[in-house]
């Protein structure tokens, strides 16, 4: 019983980091397309602008 919960954790474990793997190729693919189209920063520059403009549609 042990070695199938154990199989099973693992197996879980294997697809999780696959998961992990594939979001932060995802992340850096964006934070570089966003670099090439003028955010100096990304992600950190669109995030700074996204939150200024919620701040001002909230004036």
């Amino acid at each position: 019983m042990r070695n199938k919960h154990k199989k099973t954790l693992q197996k879980e474990l294997a697809r999780l980091e696959s998961a992990q793997d594939h979001i932060e190729t995802e992340f850096t693919q964006l934070d570089d397309l966003l670099k090439l189209v003028g955010f100096e920063y990304g992600l950190a520059s669109l995030k700074a602008v996204c939150m200024k403009m919620q701040t001002e549609a909230e004036q």
